[in-house]
């Protein structure tokens, strides 16, 4: 009887925690969806680095929407026990509180010990994915990085800007360059249209500009200056900048491990302080599935633990 009624309060508290865990995970998701959605519909990426993308981005929601949604589960599925009166009959049956509160204390370590395997290690690997297989997604299609009415810094020779862009031909209208030559040698280029190709192999990227003028100062001798009309223009950007900054980047601290964060604190200054703060988060987020009655104690426990003050993940 036991073990049949302590089945019976565990499927009623998994049934709805599951149920907000898929609201809560896509209510969290849902602006990032509709990005992804862009991506296929409007860039042409391709759906498996999108389902890449997607898969690298539930560890870190998981992280948060797990212990929110089986505290809610709890609070349903025991709300129904009471509105039913079968906690009563429960306790008339020779069934304490205490027997009640076995199931839900071992689900609620179960939990606990999920969350604390995806926030220690699941959300640091999906968030390095994500950037990783974003970074791969916007070299093989350098358009996606570019924004209309933005100066693009991140080749090395030159200035990118654009007044506007097709969403599904990826035509640049409006462009207007500075490409650095020399330290002698400045190029201005004016086109009404561009397209941006891309070369994964190679990691090469090309600008072929139409109808367009060059500006640039002559190089005889005297105040001379060149205007040069154009048909087509190809310009050949310089990427290793970017390339070099991409492959080693200076990671954040939700991307580290627990070793590269513990080595990040004992290096001091101010990143140390922003790698502690995640540290004593990732601590507390586990705790969050057991309710407790007072916040205060737990509140300053982690601020004199961390030397910041953490908000604990708890709903109360």
């Amino acid at each position: 009887m036991p073990s049949l009624i302590n089945r019976y309060l565990a499927r009623e508290i998994l049934a709805p925690s599951l149920f907000c865990l898929l609201i809560f995970t896509l209510v969290l998701m849902a602006g990032r969806l509709v990005k992804l959605t862009d991506l296929i519909i409007n860039k042409g990426v391709a759906f498996t680095d999108i389902a890449t993308l997607f898969a690298a981005l539930l560890p870190p929601f998981l992280a948060i929407a797990l212990p929110l949604a089986f505290l809610m589960g709890i609070m349903l599925g025991m709300g129904r026990l009471s509105a039913d009166s079968e906690t009563v009959a429960l306790k008339a049956a020779g069934i304490g509180l205490g027997n009640i509160a076995r199931p839900v204390f071992a689900l609620a370590c179960g939990c606990a010990l999920l969350t604390a395997l995806i926030a220690w290690w699941g959300a640091p690997w999906g968030n390095r994915a994500f950037q990783g297989t974003l970074f791969e997604i916007t070299r093989k299609k350098v358009s996606i990085a570019i924004q209309p009415q933005i100066f693009v810094k991140q080749f090395g020779n030159l200035v990118l800007y654009a007044d506007g862009i097709d969403e599904r031909t990826g035509t640049l209208r409006g462009v207007f360059i500075v490409e650095v030559k020399s330290e002698q040698e400045e190029l201005l280029i004016i086109a009404d249209s561009g397209r941006i190709l891309s070369d994964p192999v190679e990691e090469s990227v090309t600008l072929r500009l139409q109808d367009g003028t060059l500006h640039r100062e002559g190089t005889d001798a005297g105040d001379s200056y060149q205007v040069i009309r154009f048909a087509s223009y190809e310009i050949r950007p310089n990427l290793a900048p970017a390339l070099a900054e991409a492959r080693q980047p200076k990671r954040k601290p939700k991307e580290l491990s627990f070793h590269q964060l513990r080595q990040r604190i004992d290096e001091g200054g101010s990143a140390a302080l922003a790698a502690r703060t995640e540290f004593h988060r990732r601590l507390c987020a586990p705790l969050a599935v057991f309710p407790r009655g007072d916040s205060t104690y737990h509140r300053r426990a982690c601020t004199r633990s961390s030397q910041v003050l953490v908000e604990p993940w708890v709903v109360r």
